[in-house]
């Protein structure tokens, strides 16, 4: 079985193979030529591919809402090895998170954990864990009060610095080796915890955010944070970002990270206060 694309897209006829199965969840998509979209998914089985969804933007009829953000949707496609496109022939939604898609919060947030997988994560590098991770986090960001949405995301974020083999090391200085129990603060450069000893040395992070890191590290509970300033909440969702950053040698300037920023000034602004100020999220 051959196919070709049209002239605008950046591949040549090639020979499929026998089609795949693989549960889904859209990462980003992208125009292709008058009807046709590229889904970039990460997919359970074969990790993230990008798929050319023919059609799809004439009514896409046959895959309804199964190639939409914040689904998971079960999906059959000619899996191209490589970095190539490859074909999706079936998709059918398996779930899909209604409050994420009608709330901008809830989206903004969703958005940023997806966006960051996408930049981040390699081209067919299959991570069954990590799937279930995104699965989760998905289900937490549409079920969740509001006010847990911020310590979900930051969970899944540390998740994926770990899975990634960027792990801080939150118990030990990473300067003397000395098991640092308060004090000091946290090197994105040098990867974890200084200890008050080493802290001149360099740290960027003061030591409540470690004591959030180890938190979220052990699995507590979202509710258990929500009591976390503003100011000490963007510290730690800057910490992460920073880690991830340093490591992937790259500058994350996240479109999602923009909006939900963007969203949080708004809010408070209409509250009244500045990020430092000490109110309850």
């Amino acid at each position: 079985m051959a196919w070709r694309a049209s002239s605008s897209s950046d591949y040549l006829e090639e020979e499929m193979v026998a089609p795949v199965k693989s549960r889904a969840i859209v990462l980003r998509r992208y125009p292709l030529g008058e009807t046709s979209r590229v889904v970039v998914c990460y997919t359970r089985d074969h990790g993230k591919v990008r798929l050319i969804a023919k059609g799809i933007r004439k009514g896409g009829g046959r895959f309804g809402a199964a190639l939409d953000p914040f689904v998971v949707s079960g999906v059959v496609f000619y899996l191209r090895r490589g970095r190539g496109l490859s074909l999706v022939s079936q998709a059918e939604t398996e779930r899909e998170f209604r409050s994420i898609r009608g709330d901008i919060v809830r989206q903004a947030h969703a958005a940023v954990a997806l966006e960051l997988v996408d930049r981040l994560v390699a081209d067919q590098a299959p991570d069954p864990v990590l799937f279930d991770r995104m699965s989760e986090a998905l289900a937490g960001f549409d079920a969740s009060p509001e006010e847990d949405l911020r310590p979900l995301l930051w969970s899944f974020v540390l998740f994926l610095v770990d899975s990634l083999g960027y792990a801080p090391e939150l118990e030990k200085c990473v300067m003397c080796g000395r098991e640092t129990v308060e004090g000091g603060g946290f090197s994105t450069e040098s990867g974890g915890v200084v200890c008050a000893e080493c802290a001149p040395a360099g740290c960027d992070f003061g030591p409540d955010v470690v004591t959030l890191l180890r938190g979220l590290r052990a699995g507590a509970e979202p509710s258990s944070m929500r009591d976390v300033s503003d100011g000490l909440g963007d510290e730690v969702g800057r910490s992460l970002v920073r880690l991830l950053e340093h490591h992937a040698g790259q500058r994350l300037d996240l479109r999602s990270k923009a909006v939900l920023e963007s969203l949080k000034r708004a809010r408070r602004s209409r509250e009244g206060r500045g990020p430092d100020q000490e109110e309850e999220n």
